[in-house]
């Protein structure tokens, strides 16, 4: 083949989109979005409380068994037996994560990762503590924080429990997420914990926010000349 030719065959063959001699088509878009939502990724903590929410709904889901119909006290002795059985935990555990929308993959992965805690709750801490999602994502992740607590080491809110913040806001708990230990600081996407909600009084001279930071170091106080200019 002469040069000429050869070059004009290489472009040509450049131009060509990839893949169409693989018979491969295009995703719709809402089939990409739906991909795309199966593999979101939520801070610890939210992951931890959406896989806890998925376990309580299986549960409910699966409250009365398969012996609804017929003798009532034959159902009742049936219900108690199965009710914390080996058969009805299978069953919760295959159907986990198939009732929520974003982050299924990642709840899935959770789920199997800690597929022995949920086996000891069932089984053996249940009657001692029923609040699953105390259970695992507070006491024994340590994913999250109690109400009113927050910071790497789940510090009480200043004030707790009586006078959190002053009263003069609310200590913001997203979740009770809990600060990325390593860092100390924030994890991507999470609220910082212990952030406390600006609250000014509407009827002051001399306006009042309470500290953003732990420790709730007060902001100075400020006021406003005629004219806009700030001074301390």
């Amino acid at each position: 083949m002469p040069p000429k030719f050869q070059f004009y065959f290489l472009i040509l063959y450049l131009a060509i989109p990839r893949g169409l001699g693989d018979n491969q088509e295009l995703k719709p878009p809402h089939q990409v979005l739906k991909e795309n939502l199966n593999f979101a990724k939520f801070p610890s903590c939210q992951l931890c409380r959406i896989l806890t929410n998925s376990f309580l709904k299986q549960m409910e889901r699966t409250s009365r068994g398969k012996f609804e119909g017929g003798d009532a006290a034959w159902e009742e002795e049936r219900l108690q037996s199965y009710s914390t059985s080996e058969v009805r935990l299978i069953e919760i555990q295959e159907n986990l994560c198939t009732d929520i929308k974003d982050g299924i993959n990642q709840c899935h992965f959770l789920a199997e990762e800690n597929e022995q805690l949920l086996e000891e709750w069932w089984f053996s801490k249940q009657m001692e503590e029923p609040d699953l999602f105390k259970f695992l994502c507070i006491n024994t992740l340590k994913h999250c924080c109690p109400d009113n607590h927050y910071g790497t080491e789940c510090k009480a809110c200043p004030g707790f429990p009586d006078n959190v913040c002053n009263k003069s806001g609310k200590c913001k708990r997203y979740h009770g997420q809990t600060m990325n230990r390593e860092e100390g600081k924030d994890n991507p996407g999470q609220h910082q914990q212990g952030l406390h909600e600006k609250k000014v009084a509407q009827h002051s001279s001399e306006p009042e926010t309470f500290g953003l930071t732990e420790g709730l170091e007060e902001v100075k106080k400020a006021r406003r000349k005629p004219g806009g200019k700030q001074f301390v």
